[in-house]
């Protein structure tokens, strides 16, 4: 009867820990957002939610993206697909994929849709942290809905960017 208990307090801990870990997605998509296109997710995202985590991302990585956040405050810069981009995007997109993306996403700044099935949940998968060799760290991030395989995201992220544990 005991070990039951203790079975049942373990399993429960470990549902509660790991539904923990979940991402919810609250924001609503806007005429006003950038598309970003990976296969078959679409995500939208905010312009000012950019904007801000640019002016995040430059105080970490020491270096500047005006001239991507200017784009974006333009209108110049309103949808992306990762599998067809042109060079003109090319810069956009390396942010997203380093950096930018799994800023926005492990704070769940986004929208995001398969297909036309809005997704309310996302879970990330964290690496261990990898350090380079100019002294800085970063985590690369798998984005997927929870229990599912198939990943929405794919970024890294420099280690000060994460998101405090709680």
């Amino acid at each position: 009867m005991i070990k039951k208990i203790f079975f049942l307090a373990i399993t429960n801990v470990l549902a509660i820990s790991l539904s923990a870990q979940n991402i919810k997605l609250t924001q609503t998509k806007s005429a006003d957002d950038v598309k970003v296109t990976n296969g078959k997710y679409i995500m939208f995202f905010k312009k000012s939610d950019i904007i801000a985590a640019i002016t995040e991302i430059e105080k970490a990585a020491k270096t500047s993206y005006a001239n991507i956040a200017t784009s974006i405050k333009n209108n110049k810069l309103k949808a992306v697909d990762f599998q067809s981009s042109l060079g003109a995007d090319k810069p956009f997109i390396e942010l997203l994929k380093s950096n930018l993306g799994a800023f926005l996403l492990s704070r769940g700044k986004a929208t995001i849709f398969l297909l036309s099935k809005q997704i309310k949940e996302i879970a990330p998968d964290e690496s261990p942290e990898m350090q380079e060799l100019d002294g800085s760290s970063k985590v690369v991030i798998f984005f997927s809905e929870p229990n599912v395989e198939t990943p929405i995201f794919l970024g890294d992220l420099q280690t000060p960017l994460k998101v405090p544990s709680k």
